[in-house]
């Protein structure tokens, strides 16, 4: 049935159905990292878009950072000045 002479035509054994199938074209990339230039596309845009998001992210934390260090400031001064105004100890009682 399958001798040497089979072995370099185009057709193969097969296990299922007829006697011999013929061998199909095999893809030149495997399936799994075939992908269509839109694809790539979008892939790329969800990237940027996330990548966007981050940095948004971290300006809106270092601005409320910033924010909080200047009310943060702003308190220990008119905590400074209600010390300087008030004596540290009550006055006597003549």
């Amino acid at each position: 049935m399958y001798t040497r002479a089979n072995a370099t035509s185009l057709y193969a054994p097969s296990t299922a159905g007829s006697l011999y199938a013929p061998i199909t074209a095999t893809p030149s990339r495997p399936a799994a990292t075939r992908t269509t230039t839109s694809h790539n596309k979008k892939v790329l845009k969800a990237e940027a878009k996330a990548q966007e998001a981050t940095l948004k992210a971290q300006q809106a934390e270092r601005k409320a950072q910033q924010v909080a260090a200047q009310e943060d400031a702003k308190m220990k001064e008119k905590i400074r000045r209600e010390s300087m105004r008030q004596p540290m100890y009550p006055a006597p009682l003549y």
